[in-house]
């Protein structure tokens, strides 16, 4: 009987000295893993909208060519307006825009669509559920309508418009290609509405 107290004994003392060893080890573990997982999550995306960043569109897309997807449309968002509200208004205010611009463009997005911030005013959308020109179209006057309702704040409304250009990638292989034909299409959108708006001014 004393031996077999002593063994259980030497087994609890065993035990007692290994467990908060061993809670120590899992806690380091786990916080290792979530330090891990939060680093990743960062170099994904943008500190200010939180919204992925170019290389999680990269890789974004880089899964879809992996996955044999057949094509996808691209949209290159710049913001129309958005120098004005940073250099009268202060950057800070330029800030909460972009964050409800944000928002916003993220509410209006389907299941199968990217949202990405990639730096200053400029958004890109990559769309896997729009298979043909109409629903491009179609996507663009909806990202357009969304941005350019006012942004309620103290001191008054904010207004902001948003020039939109898409390119349909059949080569998802090369997504710098067709973010450049993207990006050239919004700045003829960009130019036209400028035009536009110069004529509506020397009309009135």
């Amino acid at each position: 009987e004393s031996a077999l107290a002593w063994v259980f004994a030497s087994a609890y003392v065993s035990l007692a000295w290994w467990s908060p060893v061993v809670l120590v080890f899992a806690d380091a573990a786990a916080s290792s893993s979530i330090d891990r997982s939060r680093a990743y999550w960062i170099l994904r995306h943008d500190p200010l909208t939180e919204l992925p960043n170019r290389l999680a569109l990269s890789e974004h897309v880089g899964a879809l060519n992996r996955k044999r997807v057949e094509g996808a449309y691209i949209f290159y968002i710049d913001l129309d307006g958005f120098k004005d509200v940073n250099d009268t208004l202060g950057h800070q205010v330029g800030d909460e825009v972009l964050r409800e611009v944000s928002r916003r463009l993220g509410g209006v997005t389907d299941r199968g669509d990217f949202l990405a911030h990639l730096h200053g005013d400029e958004f890109v959308l990559v769309s896997e559920d729009t298979r043909e020109d109409d629903g491009a179209r179609a996507l663009v006057a909806e990202l357009t309508r969304v941005v350019e309702g006012p942004i309620d704040r103290e001191g008054g409304a904010i207004r902001v418009s948003a020039s939109v250009g898409y390119k349909l990638m059949t080569n998802l292989g090369d997504m710098e290609a067709a973010l450049h034909d993207a990006d050239r299409r919004m700045a003829a959108v960009k130019q036209a509405r400028r035009i536009a708006s110069g004529r509506e001014r020397r009309r009135s």
